[in-house]
């Protein structure tokens, strides 16, 4: 067990500046979020403007996403991870110069979130390249922690600097720690050798059509190996049960939890990341003697839960904020046992050079199948109530882990580990 340590895999100095330029990342990327959708939500107090940013961020996994991790698959990911960092970088230096119109926001919103399209499966792939696979939970432990980190840091933070600082203040803060973030990586070894007989291919037809076939290879890849698609589906599942409850965050802290916006890092995100914190330790322990299957089960009936509770208890209560502090730990913490878990199962089973065509496909079908929901989120809480729509988000999570605990237990079965 010393091999899945903390102190071991902290000793390794490649992960190291992978996970440091994943903490400069992620806190760059979710402080900027927070504070746009504080902007957009102070401005317009629109649910559905939230959800035209929200789909402007997500458009470049709609349009590219699905063949991205092909491109991903033949470059040098270290130079991906760098260039990306350093695009984000000048892309946050434009909103100095949108002022206060929203209308830009979400152009410039959209240029950043193209660079995540290869930042993001480019980091995920790389990550079993610096680590040993018996230590990719501990790792995933910590890439996860310091992501749910972020996201309680953007959240306390954004909300801070709102209050005490000039408005464009927190826009030079992230770009700064971009640049950080490229310089960081840039230590980090080559992955792989690329495939150079590809990057020479002078004939676009013959380049498109070698692309189109790479790509389809790894559709059959996903959908041909249980081991693969039922934690891909798992994991696409509670990234989009993620996203909507991040678009409904402004209207869940006014209205049930009875606070301002600008308090919901402490009130909701702060407990969040406690559950998180908890669920990352937690499974980093069990998943040995619980195996996968169970693990991801029980984190869908947390979550399933947690949310049922929320938009069924708490909006009867008079004093609801206490209530629902304690209720965001259990979610935090079954958001974090499928999520992992998940990841964990699809790093094992995916070979290296197939990776960035998985992690690609991933992002761009949880963004798929986010954007109908968020389309349609301000029209179903307008229409059944804010409590009622986080209720049938609990409902749908319990159902999952429900059939979760009924498929077949063969699908977990990886490299020898308990299922």
């Amino acid at each position: 067990m010393k091999n899945k340590s903390f102190p071991a895999i902290l000793r390794n100095s490649n992960f190291l500046r992978l996970w440091i330029t994943q903490i400069f990342s992620q806190t760059s990327a979710y402080l900027l979020n927070f504070i746009l959708i504080i902007r957009i939500y102070t401005a317009t107090h629109s649910t559905t403007a939230l959800s035209i940013f929200l789909m402007f961020y997500m458009a470049p996994s709609i349009i590219i996403g699905f063949f991205s991790g092909a491109l991903i698959d033949y470059w040098n990911k270290r130079k991906i991870l760098i260039w990306t960092n350093l695009a984000q970088a000048m892309v946050v230096l434009l909103y100095l110069v949108a002022d206060d119109s929203i209308i830009w926001l979400y152009p410039i919103v959209f240029l950043y979130s193209l660079c995540d399209e290869f930042f993001t499966p480019a980091q995920q792939s790389m990550l079993p390249k610096v680590v040993k696979n018996t230590q990719l939970p501990t790792a995933n432990a910590l890439f996860m922690l310091t992501s749910q980190g972020a996201v309680l840091l953007g959240a306390v933070i954004g909300g801070s600097l709102i209050r005490y600082l000039p408005t464009q203040a927190p826009f030079l803060i992230v770009s700064g720690l971009l640049f950080v973030a490229a310089r960081l990586v840039s230590k980090v070894p080559n992955d792989m050798k690329s495939n150079l007989h590809r990057r020479k291919q002078t004939d676009p037809t013959r380049f498109v059509g070698q692309l189109m076939k790479d790509v389809a290879e790894g559709y059959r890849f996903i959908a041909g190996n249980p081991r693969v698609f039922y934690p891909f589906v798992f994991y696409a599942a509670a990234q989009v049960l993620a996203g909507v409850s991040v678009a409904l965050f402004p209207s869940l802290a006014e209205e049930i939890f009875r606070i301002s916006t600008q308090d919901a890092g402490l009130a909701i995100f702060l407990p969040g990341g406690l559950g998180a914190l908890l669920g990352s330790f937690y499974l980093n322990a069990k998943i040995v003697n619980w195996g996968r299957k169970k693990l991801i089960s029980v984190g869908w009936l947390i979550m399933g839960t947690a949310f049922g509770l929320l938009g069924l208890v708490l909006p009867g209560l008079n004093a609801p904020l206490g209530w629902g502090v304690l209720l965001m730990i259990p979610t935090g913490l079954g958001g974090v046992l499928v999520l992992m878990t998940s990841l964990v199962m699809l790093q094992e089973n995916t070979p290296s050079r197939l990776r960035g065509r998985v992690f690609a496909t991933l992002s761009a079908l949880l963004v798929f199948c986010t954007y109908l929901p968020l389309f349609f989120l301000a029209a179903i809480t307008d229409l059944v109530g804010l409590s009622t729509t986080i209720l049938m988000m609990g409902f749908g999570a319990f159902v999952i882990g429900l059939v979760s605990f009924r498929i077949d237990r063969k699908y977990v079965l990886s490299n020898g580990h308990r299922s």
